[in-house]
């Protein structure tokens, strides 16, 4: 954030939001899963915008000041909280959450200039106003909140609601339950009741060992300074032609959004890096997904934490690379991760026992492949649902902060099946990707 963006801003208040009832000692400690063990600490951001004549449905907001909003919003989040009463508590040695009801750190913001003037500039930093001050630190202290929240106000009468929430406790899915609880929450304030599960420890038990639990977790992806982020959009109608594509060449049926636009994203990205250094790179592909829907029958979508598994994509030898080849690879992976994880009852396959310590995915893969890429992706979460009652967002997004290199993410748009991609890449890497004909065939450069 440039100081010229910063004058825009104006802090009007900072605050901690205890849960709304206090945690019984009898839950004081929430012991974290393996899985969270695993994760890093930094914040991961998201951000809804609702702008002024944001009532499809004839809602009055009107009647409501931005005074009245903010409480509203504050006393929801209260209420939330008394349910994700970890969420309000903080980390102790990457081991369990003391849910000692500290609170969330709430900001009431202030931004001069009118909503659409910020989202019509995508790749402009001036998102990044929406999102609270200490999202923007490299290391987040012991005593901070796991979750940091901002809702600023437009000069437009627009409102933005910011959550960063610490990977420790929260994945995608966790993070889109949160929100929408406490945005029905605010809708009704006493008639919702949130039914988050905390069964993580209880399904991946964690390392005890403190030396070695301490050595598992990964380390926060501090992205080099050179490293370029663009975002691609991907409109339904192409990702039909490459689904087409897809049947018609691997055989692999009914071929998901994911796997057909990850797997020409990666392709891309590897020709890319063969233009920048004049030969092909043996490379690997780590993708996350969602254990929730990995299982038989699947985990309860409630459940809260870290259930996220990956399964490597890669090729050592250039023909290898074809289209066809990376779907067909894909969809095999899964199916032997879904196999894996249902083979007799047996979970967390892909788990490092706990008397053992942990190679992050990146490690093992430099000791075979020159080039290491990661996708993730929130596509199918309802993350566009949530409505504090004035409406669903015009736009759910992230910061414009550069990302780690080598990654993609996918996620949604806010009308049809269409995909936005962000890419962060090598520089050099990028000038060749963003210019590859056969990733602008079917996916268009979202300035």
């Amino acid at each position: 954030m440039s100081l010229k963006d910063s004058s825009l801003l104006e802090i009007l208040s900072e605050r901690l939001i205890k849960p709304f009832s206090p945690t019984p000692p009898s839950l004081r400690s929430y012991k974290l899963s393996r899985k969270d063990q695993m994760m890093h600490t930094r914040y991961v951001p998201r951000a809804f915008f609702y702008p002024a004549d944001n009532n499809p449905e004839g809602k009055d907001r009107s009647s409501l000041t931005e005074t009245e909003t903010f409480e509203l919003l504050q006393t929801s989040l209260s209420k939330t909280l008394a349910y994700y009463y970890p969420f309000a508590g903080r980390l102790k040695n990457n081991s369990f959450v003391d849910c000692n009801d500290m609170g969330v750190q709430l900001t009431e913001a202030r931004i001069k200039c009118s909503m659409f003037e910020i989202l019509k500039q995508e790749n402009s930093h001036l998102k990044d106003l929406v999102f609270p001050r200490l999202f923007f630190t490299d290391v987040i202290p012991a005593e901070c909140s796991l979750l940091i929240v901002q809702v600023s106000f437009f000069n437009c009468g627009g409102v933005a609601v910011a959550l960063c929430a610490s990977h420790k406790v929260m994945d995608a899915s966790t993070t889109c339950n949160f929100m929408n609880d406490w945005s029905s929450m605010a809708r009704t304030l006493n008639d919702h009741v949130p039914t988050p599960l905390f069964n993580g420890a209880s399904l991946f038990p964690p390392i005890e060992d403190s030396k070695c639990s301490s050595n598992y977790q990964l380390k926060s992806p501090k992205p080099p300074e050179s490293c370029i982020t663009r975002r691609f959009l991907f409109q339904s109608a192409k990702i039909d032609e490459l689904k087409n594509i897809a049947v018609n060449s691997s055989g692999v049926c009914n071929p998901t959004r994911y796997e057909v636009v990850t797997a020409l994203l990666f392709r891309c990205a590897v020709a890319a890096a063969k233009a920048n250094s004049g030969s092909f790179q043996p490379s690997m592909l780590s993708n996350t997904v969602n254990l929730r829907r990995l299982t038989v029958p699947p985990l309860p979508k409630d459940s809260v934490g870290n259930f996220l598994t990956s399964f490597p994509v890669s090729a050592t030898i250039e023909s290898h690379m074809k289209l066809s080849d990376l779907v067909h690879q894909i969809r095999n992976k899964k199916l032997k991760l879904h196999e894996e994880y249902n083979k007799g009852n047996d979970g967390a396959k892909d788990d490092i026992p706990s008397s053992q310590c942990a190679k992050a995915d990146h490690e093992v893969a430099s000791e075979r492949f020159d080039q290491f890429y990661h996708c993730s992706s929130s596509c199918g979460f309802p993350f566009y649902d949530v409505d504090f009652g004035s409406g669903k967002p015009v736009m759910v997004c992230d910061t414009n902060q550069t990302g780690a290199k080598n990654r993609f993410f996918l996620r949604d748009i806010r009308d049809g099946d269409a995909v936005e991609a962000v890419v962060t890449l090598d520089p050099t890497d990028m000038y060749f990707f963003q210019g590859n004909e056969e990733l602008l065939a079917f996916a268009s450069l979202n300035s």
